[in-house]
């Protein structure tokens, strides 16, 4: 197995970094505008991609999100233009139904449950104890914060953030880079750009 480089040195890059190292997955060090307090080498900053062989690594994204944010998109495009590849990142007490599809670079945390018939693009986030249920369709880089929860049939387009502990009832779509915040519980779609909060949900 090629060894795994992360693009990030805060604290996402340490959850993604535990997953690595769980699975027995070699980690070579992190990329970062600086060093930070993580246990592994630093190599530098992202100007270390133009100089290494993509062949010879994979990559790991260790920059989280809090809000609709390009930034992830960017690093994982720049680097997949590059040509690097990404590793999936699951964590072993995660719940991953052998009928779902995951495609590059996905990352499901510890206690995230990913029902049957559920399709996962690239660059996306399950984080801690969040789950989605059967039939669930998440674009590209979309981020369910930890303890969130979507119903079955629920479609998230590309960019799209689902807060801390926030509900998505069935059935629902939401539009590209909408931000649901924490606790809210989405009854109905919405359109791209949407920022959502409170129960029922509406944008603020």
């Amino acid at each position: 197995m090629k060894p795994v480089v992360l693009l990030g040195g805060g604290g996402h890059t340490a959850v993604v970094l535990d997953v690595l190292e769980l699975n027995a997955v070699p980690v070579a060090g992190y990329l970062a505008l600086s060093p930070s307090d993580l246990d592994i080498p630093y190599l530098g900053d992202d100007s270390w991609l133009t100089n290494t062989a993509a062949a010879d690594y994979q990559l790991a994204l260790g920059v989280g999100s809090i809000r609709v944010s390009p930034l992830r998109q960017q690093l994982f495009e720049r680097a997949k233009a590059m040509g690097f590849a990404f590793v999936s990142v699951i964590h072993p007490a995660a719940t991953v139904s052998r009928r779902a599809t995951l495609a590059e670079g996905v990352q499901i945390m510890a206690g995230a449950v990913v029902q049957p018939c559920c399709r996962l693009a690239e660059n996306v986030i399950i984080n801690t104890c969040a789950s989605v249920d059967h039939h669930g369709q998440l674009a590209a880089h979309v981020h369910i914060a930890p303890g969130a929860r979507l119903s079955g049939g629920v479609c998230l387009e590309r960019g799209c953030h689902v807060g801390t502990g926030a509900v998505v009832i069935h059935g629902v779509t939401l539009g590209v880079d909408c931000l649901v915040a924490a606790g809210a519980v989405v009854t109905r779609s919405w359109p791209a750009g949407s920022r959502l909060k409170g129960v029922p949900a509406r944008e603020f």
